[in-house]
């Protein structure tokens, strides 16, 4: 309801939970978004997309996230598409989140936009900064611009972020693992 909730959300993520982890030994590291099960009170999610690249590069951020779709809108799709613009700004990862009520129209509605921005000049998101969790259809996935994401067994987090292919591999061989 309020665009500060989120902006405090983002600091307690940034600042206490960071803190936190570190009493522990554990490296904090963050994805930040304008969540799309919130996206539907358009008026709030400008305000906050307006300053959401202020939080994208502080440090221990590794991508854009969770960014998709819940009810599956039209201005769940504007949002999706502004902060995809965004990661491309800041070369950051996206994060994708899928509805829980109709997975697969969510999934193939984030493909296509996906897909449609990185066949444009202007605003094309390269496809292995895009992962997608493994909880989706084989069929909907096989030959996607969008990547699952493989981390590598050990070593330092910071591949997430820093890596053009996010170390990567394309669906069609994650399904045949």
């Amino acid at each position: 309801r309020h665009p500060a909730t989120h902006f405090d959300y983002f600091e307690h993520l940034l600042g206490f939970e960071g803190t936190r982890a570190a009493k522990y030994g554990i490296r904090h590291f963050v994805c930040l978004a304008m969540n799309p099960k919130e996206a539907n009170n358009r008026s709030v999610a400008l305000e906050v997309l307006a300053k959401l690249p202020e939080y994208l590069q502080r440090d221990r951020v590794v991508a854009v996230g969770e960014i998709g779709f819940d009810k599956i809108t039209d201005t769940e799709e504007e949002m999706l598409q502004r902060q995809m613009e965004i990661g491309l700004k800041l070369n950051l990862p996206l994060m994708v989140h899928t509805s829980h009520v109709n997975k697969l129209k969510s999934v193939e509605r984030t493909l296509n936009r996906v897909e449609a921005s990185h066949g444009s000049r202007a605003g094309s998101f390269p496809r292995a900064r895009c992962p997608i969790g493994r909880a989706v259809s084989e069929n909907v996935m096989a030959g996607s611009v969008c990547w699952v994401l493989t981390p590598p067994r050990s070593g330092s987090r910071s591949w997430f972020r820093d890596s053009p292919t996010l170390s990567a591999a394309p669906l069609q061989d994650f399904w045949s693992e």
